[in-house]
């Protein structure tokens, strides 16, 4: 999977485990774009992917590990950003 986030990291194994850095988190949170080097077209761009994979487990840079539903995560963390990219 290719991130387009500068100093972004993604792995996802074979498990279907991914490793996700700095970019989304779980219950909805992503990264920030409100920063010099944060972008929110890219931010959207990057927590699109894998929200179309079945992702099993999640870890984040940041916050609690998700063991199970890691994709329904990846979904609200989509919506949250489609939700607030309509007010930018």
């Amino acid at each position: 999977m290719n991130v387009r986030f500068a100093g972004g990291l993604c792995l996802l194994t074979p498990d279907s485990s991914l490793f996700y850095g700095d970019i989304e988190f779980s219950r909805g949170s992503v990264g920030r774009w409100d920063l010099d080097t944060g972008y929110r077209d890219q931010l959207h761009e990057s927590v699109g992917r894998p929200a179309a994979m079945d992702v099993k487990r999640l870890y984040p840079g940041h916050d609690v590990s998700v063991e199970e539903n890691a994709s329904g995560h990846l979904a609200m963390n989509l919506k949250y950003l489609k939700f607030v990219g309509r007010y930018a």
